[in-house]
Parts: C-alpha cells; sequence; structure tokens
C-alpha cells in the first residue's frame, strides 16, 4: 500500500532541513582557523582537523587563530588579510616588517591603486582607500592627504605633503549618532500607501523624453558624487550642487519637480533635497529644516508637495 506523507509532516521535515542547514552554516561561517605546523606551506586547520589554508604564496603566518581575520605574508613582500575561510580581502599596511597596529578599532589597508584607507578588526573596508597616505586614528581622528610623497632619513622613512587635514572616525561618529537617537526621540513622519501611489501617478505623466533625460542625468550626478574624492569626504549634502551634472538637472527646472518626489519616496535619496530646493520656485512649497534629520524632511518635503495638489 502506497504511503501518503502529510501536509502537516512534510513542512515540519521541511522546516527540520532549514534549521539544521542554518545552524551547519552558521557553524562554519563562526568556525576559527588555527595555524599549524608545516615545513613547506602556511597552513591553518579548523578544530574538526579540516585543512581550510595552505598556499606556497604565503612566507609568514602573523596570526596564531584567526576568527575573523587574520594576517599572513607573501613571497612578494605583501601582508594579506584572511578571513576564517582562507579568502583574501586586502593588502594590509606594513609597519617594522608586520601588519599596521589596530588603533581606535582600525588599520589601514593598502588599495589595489596603491592608496591608503582603514578596515576595522571584522575584516570589514571601512573607509576606502583613496588617500595617498594616513596616520593611523588616535582619540577618534586620523591625519590625512591627498598629495606627497614618502620620504626617507637613514632608516627612517615618512610622507612629506603640504595639504594635511583631518578625518573622523566611523566608530566614533557611528557612537555619536547612536547616542544622540537614544536621547533624542522625534516624530519619524511617514508616506501612506496612497501618497506614494499618488506620487508615482504624478510622475507617470512626465514625457517620456523628459523622464529619460532626468534618469540618464540623474544617474551621472550620483554617480559623480560616489567617485568624487571631495564629496566622498563631504557630510554636507549642499556640496553636491558645485558638480557639473548637478548644474544640468537644474536647467531642466520644475518639470522635473515630480520625478524628483519619486526619488524622494526613498528616504536614502535624500540628498536631492539639494535639487527641488533648487527647482522648486515657490518657497512656500519647501520645508527648510525639521529636527528629525534630512531623511525624515525628504519625507515632509513630499508631503507639503502633495498637498499643494
Amino acid at each position: 500500500m502506497k504511503k501518503i506523507i502529510s501536509p502537516i509532516l512534510s513542512i515540519a521535515l521541511f522546516t527540520t532541513l532549514i534549521l539544521l542547514f542554518l545552524i551547519h552554516f552558521q557553524r562554519v561561517d563562526a568556525q576559527s582557523i588555527y595555524k599549524c605546523d608545516n615545513e613547506k606551506h602556511i597552513c591553518y586547520k579548523n578544530s574538526d582537523g579540516k585543512t581550510i589554508v595552505k598556499s606556497k604564496k604565503y612566507t609568514i603566518a602573523f596570526t596564531d587563530t584567526i576568527t575573523s581575520i587574520g594576517f599572513v605574508g607573501n613571497r612578494k613582500g605583501k601582508i594579506i588579510g584572511i578571513d576564517n575561510h582562507g579568502k583574501e580581502l586586502f593588502e594590509v599596511y606594513k609597519i617594522d616588517n608586520g601588519p599596521d597596529c589596530v588603533s581606535d578599532g582600525l588599520f589601514r589597508i593598502i588599495g589595489k591603486n596603491g592608496k591608503v584607507g582603514f578596515a576595522d578588526t571584522c575584516g570589514v573596508i571601512v573607509i576606502p582607500p583613496v588617500f595617498s597616505y594616513a596616520t593611523p586614528f588616535l582619540d577618534g581622528e586620523a591625519k590625512v592627504t591627498f598629495e606627497g610623497e614618502e620620504q626617507k632619513q637613514g632608516e627612517y622613512q615618512y610622507w612629506e605633503s603640504n595639504q594635511w587635514f583631518l578625518i573622523t572616525s566611523p566608530n566614533l561618529l557611528d557612537h555619536s549618532m547612536n547616542e544622540m537617537a537614544t536621547s533624542t526621540k522625534f516624530d519619524t513622519p511617514t508616506l501612506t500607501t496612497e501618497e506614494k501611489h499618488k506620487v508615482k501617478e504624478l510622475a507617470a505623466q512626465a514625457p517620456d523624453s523628459i523622464k529619460t533625460c532626468f534618469s540618464f542625468l540623474l544617474y551621472k550626478w550620483n554617480y559623480a558624487i560616489t567617485h568624487n574624492r571631495e564629496m566622498l569626504l563631504s557630510s554636507n549634502t549642499y556640496s553636491y550642487s558645485k558638480l557639473p551634472e548637478f548644474h544640468y538637472l537644474k536647467s531642466m527646472g520644475k518639470q522635473i519637480i515630480p520625478l524628483i518626489m519619486e526619488q524622494l519616496i526613498e528616504p536614502s535619496n535624500f540628498h536631492l533635497l539639494v535639487l527641488y530646493e533648487a527647482v522648486q520656485e515657490d518657497s512656500r512649497k519647501i520645508v527648510k529644516d525639521h529636527t528629525g534629520g534630512e531623511q525624515n524632511r525628504a519625507i515632509m518635503n513630499v508631503k507639503r508637495w502633495l498637498g499643494s495638489k
């Protein structure tokens, strides 16, 4: 007689298999690997004795136990950061023939472009390698430059530049923002489904030629923002208006306002507020200040604009 598995039993079996898979995946992802003795290769094994890293290209291991990130040296004299699965993450800045020291939770890395950036102890790049040189973070600040050259004085080397400036540690900024969020409560505005639908409906009424041109110029502007080192370090979105791509968008005038509003539905696009203020001729339709931050101000501007329709 043919057995039939009930739907409830099938769901239970499926759920059990998924849970077992997730437990196994979490266990593998959280594994630690340990340096083992091998005269021919740099070798790391996990707690089960399985070899995770075995390569002739590494000549020295700076880390005995790797839980999240470890450091090894290759035959080219570079120090490489690897994770607990043996994956190479990035080149690590070298100091005294060893990896850069961790300071304020960060250490320096070298990009493929030869520039300097910063990563944390989990192996996450928190500041992209864009600087010609950078000092370690100390008390939340690092001294960086986009120009200059390396100088030697006896056995010592140093970087000479006429344009140094300070940057703040992202860890410090995150801590400050968390403190602000817990100590201050704001009324967070939200858009209803009907409001979002109305915005999209109004944006859809724009001529296809306008929508195509706007999309292209917006792409160019966003690309310029993320690939301009001055913009990369600026926390003031009004500085984005200095880019030539912004002026091309601005020249399209108030006809692109519905398209801007459609973008502002997503709070992460709050930098378009700069563009909205530039093309909106009626100042009464602009919310210029909001204690909840720029993302909330973006939503408030959408609401005010809709209210005028």
